[in-house]
């Protein structure tokens, strides 16, 4: 049985100097050219965002991701060519271990989709504190008591 491809996710920055149509041009000669011995599995369209810092001098970019199924010599190859396309300002590919197809309809699961953790409330949680705070209290009270006790001693 044959070995099987590893899986990668490219996600890359394009400059915000182009035009979204030139952007998804882009996207596409980096699919054809670039991955030619891959299999692209998912691209997402380039989406323009606002960069938390500036990156090359800019503060906005397309933002773009494929995941596809290759040979790790073409993952390299395709990490070399990206560096010379001088309007992908940062890229990031990384190595997966499987590919998770989405379901139609199935979104990512965000903050408001998320079920809230169950938190059980324990009123007996104060109390043990409490129960905390006296006995540092009586030990800080048996110290002195010792302390006491140990001038006693010594000046007899």
């Amino acid at each position: 049985m044959p070995a099987k491809n590893p899986f990668y996710e490219l996600s890359y920055l394009i400059s915000a100097e182009l035009s979204e149509a030139a952007a998804l041009e882009l996207q596409e000669k980096i699919q054809k050219t670039l991955l030619l011995e891959a299999k692209v599995l998912r691209a997402s369209n380039p989406q323009k965002k606002r960069l938390a810092y500036p990156i090359a001098k800019r503060r906005e970019a397309y933002l773009a991701s494929i995941e596809f199924e290759a040979q790790p010599e073409t993952a390299s190859d395709c990490q070399g060519q990206l560096k010379e396309i001088k309007e992908v300002l940062r890229f990031l590919m990384i190595k997966k271990k499987f590919f998770e197809e989405k379901k139609p309809g199935q979104t990512e699961k965000t903050a408001e989709t998320r079920e809230p953790e169950k938190t059980a409330e324990k009123p007996d949680e104060k109390p043990k504190k409490e129960k905390a705070l006296k006995t540092k209290k009586e030990e800080k009270v048996d110290l002195e008591k010792i302390g006491q006790d140990l001038d006693k001693i010594l000046d007899e």
